[in-house]
């Protein structure tokens, strides 16, 4: 058999050499780039659904507090379980002061992990499944190159600026930790395969399988991973068939693949059952789960086209269609494709792309997607990308190589970019947002008890952020004393005549005040007050509180 030309060497069958300083230096910097690339964005201020989870609500007193704790989100249609995500706000608490710093911090640090995660499993699943002659190349070869560029990758997607900047959006990049290293874990192979293969090595010789029945230790481990997920994020109930995918990946012998993958993954199927169980007889009915999942208008047909054409354009980070948009959706297009048209490659690449549809299936029915949703598809298509990035960076010809790191460049310059802007407008909604509570507190600084505070428009959604889109009665009151008794109300595109003729009308002699918000300059006004004395008149008080800038 000839070998290949050194040009060729980068694709290789080395595994991670988990002792290699090059290595684990990129694993930590790919670990600290989110923290770095989002450093102006660390005191970005609290937005809707943080004064809710932060900001008011109880730390826990134990820990069986907290497993005891349900998730009691007042806009959720069902119940939630989610004691994983509670310990981990309760511990920002402990350890740091009340500010927006550590949390997001925390967020930031997190997602930092879970793209080193990835590019640990994309190098091992790379260096198990394709193997090809070695020759005494670069450290960084084929199956780390594979890893490093799906993590990078990771690490600046905009498209996970809901996840990482908003502080209330840690429950799947929280979910999203434990599945990744429940993977990790999985795919973890034995010694005989993390160390580098000599170059007389066969071009396709099977890779040596771990043991069809591992030690209990293992298992062990990876229960509590996924118990881990479950309790952090309902969604997570599809990672058996992750577990499963990954573990198929680990062997070409097709006499046991099959039934190594099936009984690796029946303890998992377990836990699921009996979670499940618990679920619906303790804290959800079934019936509950199925009508979240759909319960948001339009037909389902209708639902899972435009959810399905939301994550082909999030996959590629792409809001508003314009030129440079164009040519990501192709660029990422086009390194899906290398992956697909190698032979070797194909069947992981086919089996990532399977596990992005996977992780998105509990919200294609929804009447509506976000952000937050595309985190763990995101990941199983990186991964793709990064093995389609590595082929195409191992072709002997120049010229594709030069295209592929052009490629690559303008990618992650462009991911870079958008990540930057995604920060920015999340920094202005939390000044936004504060504006709004102080604006309000300088109009009505001392309401009596029972007073209603009736606002006209108040901002609902900043481009990419969330302002008042829920949790806005716990907002306003930031900036009262606790136990205030207001009444607050919301009237969103009601002509204000008509508001006041509402108010005036009534009998019941609650004082009332009525705010409008003007977009324009940021600023708010009182426009109607009322009070026993004066209820019934039509006064118009207007006094404007001085904008945010």
């Amino acid at each position: 058999m000839t070998s290949r030309s050194p040009r060729s060497s980068l694709w290789t069958p080395s595994a991670p050499r988990i002792g290699s300083l090059l290595w684990i230096a990129s694993l930590g910097l790919i670990a600290l780039l989110p923290t770095l690339l989002l450093w102006p964005f660390r005191h970005a201020g609290f937005v809707a659904d943080d004064h809710f989870f932060v900001t008011t609500s109880p730390t826990p007193s134990s820990l069986l507090a907290v497993l005891t704790s349900s998730w009691g989100f007042p806009q959720d249609a069902t119940s939630g379980y989610r004691p994983v995500v509670i310990l981990s706000y309760a511990l920002t608490r402990a350890f740091w002061t009340d500010g927006p710093l550590a949390y997001h911090l925390t967020n930031f640090l997190l997602h930092g992990l879970n793209a080193a995660l990835l590019a640990l499993i994309v190098a091992r699943l790379t260096a198990a499944r394709i193997t090809t002659p070695t020759l005494a190349r670069p450290v960084l070869a084929g199956p780390m190159l594979a890893g490093l560029i799906a993590g990078l990758l990771f690490a600046i997607h905009p498209s996970t600026h809901e996840n990482v900047i908003w502080i209330s959006g840690r429950t799947y990049a929280l979910a999203s930790f434990f599945a990744l290293a429940l993977v990790a874990w999985t795919v973890s192979a034995p010694a005989s395969i993390l160390a580098s293969t000599s170059a007389s090595v066969p071009a396709r010789m099977p890779v040596e399988a771990p043991r069809t029945r591992p030690a209990w230790r293992q298992h062990a481990v990876g229960l509590f991973l996924f118990a881990c997920v479950l309790g952090s994020y309902e969604p997570a109930v599809v990672l058996p068939a992750g577990v499963f995918l990954a573990r198929l990946a680990m062997t070409d012998d097709p006499r046991r693949r099959w039934r190594d993958a099936i009984a690796f993954t029946l303890p998992y199927v377990g836990l699921l059952a009996i979670y499940l169980a618990l679920r619906w007889t303790y804290i959800a009915p079934a019936a509950a789960d199925l009508q979240a999942t759909t319960n948001k208008g339009g037909g389902l047909a209708m639902n899972v086209a435009a959810n399905l054409w939301f994550l082909v354009k999030g996959l590629a980070a792409v809001a508003l269609f314009s030129t440079p948009a164009i040519m990501a959706m192709l660029g990422f297009a086009a390194l899906v494709a290398a992956g697909l048209a190698a032979r070797v490659s194909r069947p992981l690449v086919l089996g990532l792309l399977a596990l992005t549809i996977i992780a998105f299936l509990p919200f294609v029915s929804l009447g509506g997607s976000t952000w937050r949703f595309l985190y763990l598809p995101l990941t199983a298509f990186l991964g793709a990308v990064g093995i389609g990035a590595a082929r195409l960076l191992a072709d002997r010809r120049l010229l594709v190589r030069a295209l592929a790191v052009l490629l690559l460049l303008f990618l992650s310059g462009r991911s870079a970019r958008q990540y930057q802007i995604r920060g920015q407008e999340w920094q202005h909604a939390g000044e936004i947002t504060r504006s709004f509570v102080e604006q309000t507190v300088r109009l009505a600084p001392s309401p009596a008890p029972g007073t209603e505070l009736h606002f006209l428009d108040p901002p609902v959604y900043y481009q990419s952020a969330y302002i008042f889109i829920t949790m806005f009665h716990d907002t306003i009151r930031q900036g009262y004393p606790p136990n205030n008794a207001l009444d607050i109300v919301e009237h969103r595109q009601e002509p204000a005549d008509a508001v006041i003729r509402q108010l005036a009308s009534r009998t019941d002699g609650a004082p009332a005040l009525l705010f409008a918000w003007s977009p324009e300059n940021e600023r708010l006004s009182l426009v109607w007050r009322s009070n026993a004395a004066e209820r019934g008149t039509d006064a118009r008080t207007h006094e404007s509180a001085g904008g945010m800038r």
